[in-house]
């Protein structure tokens, strides 16, 4: 079934398969009767857009804790009227979220009443489990000693990373698992001690490679298997190779970067690309994908079965539309947290059963449009019900979302606590103040203060020998050669530039995030031909891109 999307007036398909996931996940309240989950009226793409403009991942600010006045770190920045409370006051019982629970309103429509509720209900100034000297971080968990590190966990001596698992002392690190003392790296697993490399997986010393496995001690390489000792894909004895990646690290910055880059491009252009990377995994459409089975536009998902529409997933079964995510089943329209089964409309909550509509809820079931919610059960916009009423009167609530509407839909753009420009969303679809403002979505104007040092002094006038920078540098802010904001760098991090002979970077910590982004492939598929054998395929690189794109069958002979 076609459809025109409502928002972007773009065709979407409704496929036989989609429909019978909306009535897998349609609930039974009331008499046993079912209520079916409509098919949505946006497309996929809007739909993605719309959850992510409520994750501000990376935006922190300092305010007081509502609770105990203590100064905080917070993804609230303090000219939102809101109530924030620090990791700890949110999560002890000095406050009970039943205290802001309201009688449901037949004359008014849902979403208008949930927002009022999300308005007034204390929000967590930051969604953190089990860390240890973590404070300038979100969305962490199981970590220790990491600094600005967004979107990831067990993490040891980590700093300016996202969505990166199971790593130790990496930095400027993205899409990355399983690493340890690396830099600059996007989409990489099982690496040591690299730098400025991207889609690789398994390698040890290496620079600047694209696309290699099972490698070692290779620089500026291009899709190389089970090598050592390369230097732009040409092999050398150890004792050359050595003093060639010597001399390539010895030259200045500038002449380095764009020397290395200008070589790479060429190498990239040369070698074919494989069409999409999807790895021990059957019947799937999209990208990044590793042991999935029977998943459809897909992207950055592993260990997920019977899924549709995700992007950064993990250990999911029969769920849609879902984002940095995990261990669920039977999910619909999520954003953050994870350990769900039967629910839908949930952002950044945590094991929750049966429920629908929620914003940060914690170990509950059996909820209905309810914010802030920890260990409870049979709950409506906040206030408690026994078994039978709850079931009868959610019943009667999804009637009256049906005749609004509002039933199957992810809470409105407008109901999101942040600017558009605070949050995931510009990642992947870019707009200005005036463009967000004219399709719905809020901006921030709030501006952080400026670092508080004792000087100031451009990123040009950084030495590129870390051996010349003083601890001085502690005391003083440098301005992005860029965006012209000042950055700090604290002693971890300039105690691991000096561990690796790294220059101090000229750009400030969000300019290097956006950098490492750029990189990436879209998150969407085009319809092109194999460069090879002209099969049909479907492919992040767009037909009018230059690489040579081959299907998985003609770039496995390559390669091997």
């Amino acid at each position: 079934m076609k459809k025109n999307c409502t928002k972007c007036q773009q065709a979407f398909e409704i496929r036989q398969k989609d429909v019978n996931f909306y009535d897998k996940i349609s609930p039974i309240f009331s008499d046993k009767k079912k209520y079916t989950v409509p098919a949505p009226n946006i497309c996929p793409d809007c739909r993605h857009q719309k959850r992510l403009c409520f994750r501000n991942e990376r935006n922190l600010y300092s305010r007081t804790c509502d609770l105990c006045k203590k100064n905080i770190i917070s993804i609230y920045s303090p000219d939102k009227k809101l109530i924030v409370y620090c990791h700890d006051c949110w999560w002890n019982d000095r406050w009970d979220s039943t205290e802001y629970g309201k009688e449901y309103n037949f004359q008014k429509p849902f979403f208008e009443q949930y927002h009022e509720l999300l308005k007034n209900v204390p929000k967590a100034a930051v969604i953190t489990f089990r860390n240890e000297n973590c404070e300038y971080t979100n969305f962490q968990n199981d970590s220790k000693d990491c600094y600005l590190t967004f979107g990831s966990g067990f993490m040891k001596d980590c700093m300016h990373c996202n969505w990166c698992y199971y790593a130790k002392d990496i930095l400027d690190c993205s899409y990355c698992s399983n690493a340890e003392l690396d830099y600059m790296n996007i989409d990489c697993f099982q690496t040591y001690h690299t730098k400025f490399c991207q889609d690789c997986k398994s390698i040890s010393n290496c620079d600047y490679c694209f696309d290699c496995r099972n490698c070692q001690d290779c620089f500026g390489c291009v899709g190389l298997r089970n090598k050592q000792y390369h230097i732009f894909n040409q092999l050398f004895d150890k004792k050359t190779y050595e003093k060639q990646v010597e001399k390539w690290t010895g030259l200045i910055r500038s002449q380095r970067g764009l020397t290395i880059e200008k070589h790479l491009q060429k190498l990239k252009l040369a070698h074919p690309h494989l069409s999409n990377k999807i790895m021990s995994s059957e019947n799937c459409t999209g990208d990044e994908i590793e042991n999935c089975k029977n998943c459809e536009q897909c992207f950055g998902i592993k260990d997920c079965e019977d899924c549709s529409y995700h992007f950064d997933v993990f250990k999911s079964k029969d769920c849609y539309d879902v984002n940095r995510s995990g261990l669920n089943e039977l999910a619909y329209e999520i954003c953050g947290g994870g350990y769900y089964k039967n629910t839908m409309s949930l952002f950044t909550s945590a094991n929750i059963n049966d429920s629908y509509y929620l914003f940060e809820c914690m170990y509950s079931q059996h909820l209905f449009g309810c914010v802030g919610v920890k260990r409870k059960e049979y709950m409506i916009l906040n206030k408690s019900y026994s078994k039978e009423a709850y079931k009868a009167l959610v019943g009667k609530i999804i009637e009256h979302m049906q005749q609004t509407g509002e039933w199957g839909m992810y809470f409105p753009a407008s109901l999101s606590p942040f600017g558009y420009n605070e949050t995931l969303a510009p990642d992947y679809y870019p707009l200005n103040e005036k463009e967000a403002r004219s399709q719905g979505f809020q901006w921030s104007k709030y501006q952080a203060s400026s670092p508080e040092v004792k000087k100031h002094i451009p990123a040009i006038s950084l030495p590129d020998n870390i051996n010349k920078v003083s601890d001085d540098i502690l005391n003083t802010a440098i301005e992005c050669e860029i965006s012209k904001k000042p950055f700090k760098i604290i002693k971890q991090e300039l105690n691991f530039y000096r561990k690796n002979n790294i220059p101090l970077p000229k750009l400030h910590p969000n300019e290097r995030y956006k950098n490492r982004i750029k990189k990436q492939n879209p998150r969407r598929l085009w319809s092109r031909t194999c460069n090879q054998c002209k099969k049909p395929i479907h492919s992040p690189y767009s037909p009018d891109r230059h690489e040579i794109i081959y299907c998985e069958n003609c770039y496995l002979k390559t390669i091997y």
